[in-house]
Order: C-alpha cells, then structure tokens, then sequence
C-alpha cells in the first residue's frame, strides 16, 4: 500500500494493520515450513507414500472440520492467540517427536489451528476494517503473507541444509508463538461493522 493512502488512515487503523500484516505473516511462515521441509523430513526418515498423501491431505481434512469452528473456535483476539500458539507448539513439538507418525499428528493438529482460526480472521477484517477500505486493506496483508512465505522457503531450506529441517521447523514455532501474541493489540469496535469510522471522510481519501 503507498505510504500516502498509509498516513491516509486513522492511528487506530493503522495499529490494527501493522498487528494484521504481523500475525498475518507468522501464519505464512509457519505454514510454509510445514509445507515444504516436514514431507522432505519424514521421506528422509523412511516415511512412504501413503503417509506422504495422509499428510498432504491434513489441511484438506481440518478445513471441514473448520465447518464446526462457529461453535467450538475462535470468538475473540485472545481465543486467537491461545489457537495460534497451539499452533506454535506443534512445529515446536515436531523437533523431539519420536517418529514420523508422531509428525503426521502434529502436522495434523497445527493445520487443525489454521482451520478453526479462519472464520473469526474473515469476521474480524469485518470488524477492523471499514467496508470502503477493506479490500485494499485485506490485500496488503495478503501480500504481506505471500512474501514471508516466499522467503521463508528460501531462507528455511539454505538454514536446513545446516542445522536440520526439523529444528528450522521449530525455531518458526518458536517465532510464530511470539509473533501471535501480537493479536492482543487488535482494537475491535464495537457495535455494526465500520461503525467507528467516518467513512464518508476517510473513503473519498482512500479511493482518491
């Protein structure tokens, strides 16, 4: 976003995306880790191809376990964070898991945070943002997301090649663990989406 329509934004908006681009990235990162360097592990420790599809499938698999997060997932930025660092823990986790069945759990269950934590991330954008903004808004952080990601492929695979793909795993739990808890900053208004804003004012700025 140029840094014009940046200043364009009130000091609350623009805290609100600074911590979305920040989580938003933390998520990018780990799931890139997970994605490129545990299949690369777990072939090397003898898994098979079954087990290389059961894991491929993980993320398939908590999306519709995800059609039952409206009851038992995130309500909340703090329900966030708790969700996000469970997250954390199972990269965390993977590093002294004991064998390549332990990982696909772990695997299993980090996708499972990712899942439940969606639905809220999409009302929460609702929330935060004002409806004029809100797909530029939401872009930035996608951007934001798509470039951690590209990097941290790059950077976690030169970093395996030297200290192992599992502990490069982990030290990304470790990061995103700390990086969630930039979620307890989100300002939420409340009331009707957009209701904290002049958007009549801060719209013609934005869209000019």
């Amino acid at each position: 976003m140029p840094r014009s329509r940046l200043r364009a934004l009130d000091p609350v908006l623009r805290r609100n995306l600074a911590i979305d681009m920040g989580t938003s990235a933390g998520v990018g990162l780990s799931m890139t880790l997970v994605g490129v360097l545990i299949p690369v592990v777990t072939r090397r420790a003898g898994l098979d191809a079954l087990g290389l599809a059961v894991m491929a499938t993980a993320p398939f698999l908590a999306n519709v376990l995800a059609l039952f997060a409206g009851r038992v997932g995130v309500r909340s930025p703090a329900s966030l964070v708790a969700v996000r660092v469970l997250g954390g823990a199972a990269l965390v986790l993977m590093a002294v898991a004991p064998g390549n069945g332990a990982i696909i759990l772990l695997v299993m269950g980090f996708w499972l945070t990712v899942a439940l934590a969606a639905p809220y991330q999409v009302r929460l954008w609702g929330q935060i943002y004002p409806p004029a903004a809100q797909g530029r808004l939401v872009g930035a952080v996608g951007t934001a997301r798509a470039a951690t990601s590209a990097i941290g492929a790059l950077v976690g695979g030169a970093l395996a090649d030297r200290i192992g793909g599992l502990e490069v795993v982990a030290l990304g739990g470790l990061a995103g663990i700390v990086i969630a808890n930039l979620a307890w900053g989100f300002v939420v208004p409340r009331g009707d989406t957009g209701a904290a804003y002049d958007l009549d004012r801060k719209s013609t700025r934005l869209n000019s």
